[in-house]
């Protein structure tokens, strides 16, 4: 989830975060390491950064494109994550090509 994102923008503890939407600092833990959360954590977290359930549960990029350290990959890596842009389709594409690698 994106929450860790939010939080650090508002320089934010995990327990600041828990007590000011009613949650406890373990949900919050969980929350910002991927696990699956509640419609009702969701929703109170929703509330208090003031965006959609939605935006907390997309997956967020994998690479920031903008970034220097992205500039100074290879070309040839950086053409290979031409329009990928969640970190699932990453990882979808790289299964395919180790099946594809394997099956010749």
């Amino acid at each position: 989830m994106i929450v860790k994102n939010f939080r650090n923008q508002r320089k934010w503890s995990q327990e600041q975060l828990a007590e000011l939407c009613g949650l406890n600092v373990t949900t919050i833990q969980r929350g910002e390491s991927g696990s699956k959360a509640t419609l009702e954590t969701l929703k109170n977290l929703a509330s208090l950064f003031e965006v959609e359930i939605s935006i907390l549960t997309e997956k967020i990029a994998m690479i920031d494109k903008e970034s220097e350290d992205w500039k100074s990959l290879p070309w040839f890596y950086r053409a290979n994550m031409v329009g990928i842009k969640t970190r699932g389709s990453a990882v979808i594409i790289e299964f395919l090509l180790v099946f594809v690698a394997f099956s010749f």
